[in-house]
This record gives C-alpha cells, structure tokens and sequence, in this order.
C-alpha cells in the first residue's frame, strides 16, 4: 500500500486458472479472485506475486533495505524472491521486524498501518485482540519450517 499498487484492504484481482503452476499444491482458496484481505488471510503466493510484479524490484529493494527485512536478496525473480530466493527471514527475525512496525519504527504511514493492523487479525473476543501471520522457510530441500507470528 505503501506504494500504491494495492490502495486498500479490498484491493482485488481476479483469478486467472492459467497461473496454477501444474504439480505444485494449490490450496482451493486460492482458486478465486482475493483482495488484499483474503490473499493475506490464505498466503495467497499467486496474489503477491501480481503486487510485486506491479511495486517493481527498484521499490521493494529500497523498503527490504530500510526496513532491514531478511537477508534483503530479491533473486532470482521479482516475483518470487520470497518464495524461492535467498530473502530468508527466520521465525524470530519476523517476530523482531513485526515488533519494529508496531512500535512505529519503520517508515509506514499510519494508514497503512491501520489497515494492516485489521487484515492481520487472527481472532477478536471482548477481552482480547489476537493478530498473526502464518510463514513458512525451506530447512532442506526435503524439510519446510512452518511458523505463526
């Protein structure tokens, strides 16, 4: 949001069954269109991948830098550093980078902020506000770490 390709929590885009990657797992609720909303809620990959593909490498290299994001490595691909590059983040390196947002100590607007505060909650009681993100990290090519921060 923070660079304007995604406006809002509802920013949409539509399903096009001609990016499933055949033989990988596809999770059917990521079969539809998503808005900013669903795709965060579901790590709809296909999703980010069309928001990447729209920030461009120079914008996400410069946030990744200033926020000090992972390994800050967007190879091989803009549209897949993440998922298959050496950006790396650990489960305590997430944690650390969501406790840095949090406590406003990096360069995102309150709007943002606030929107994302409300897409990252998990579950609402009249006692408390629980806000998460589910994560995944390859350990070997054989082994994935899952994680919720």
């Amino acid at each position: 949001m923070e660079t304007g390709v995604a406006d809002s929590a509802g920013f949409a885009i539509a399903w096009d069954s001609t990016k499933a990657v055949p033989g990988r797992y596809w999770p059917r609720s990521w079969k539809r269109d998503q808005t900013l909303t669903t795709a965060f809620r579901n790590s709809v990959s296909w999703y980010y991948q069309e928001i990447a593909r729209g920030v461009g490498r120079r914008r996400i290299q410069q946030h990744v830098n200033c926020w000090g994001y992972g390994k800050r490595n967007l190879e091989p691909a803009v549209g897949t550093f993440w998922l298959y590059g050496d950006l790396r983040i650990s489960p305590l390196e997430q944690v650390d980078f969501i406790q840095r947002y949090r406590n406003g100590r990096l360069d995102i607007s309150e709007r943002t902020t606030t929107i994302m505060q409300e897409i990252m909650v998990m579950e609402r009681t009249e006692t408390y506000l629980l806000l998460g993100k589910t994560s995944t990290g390859e350990v070997t090519p054989t082994r994935e770490l899952g994680w919720l921060v």
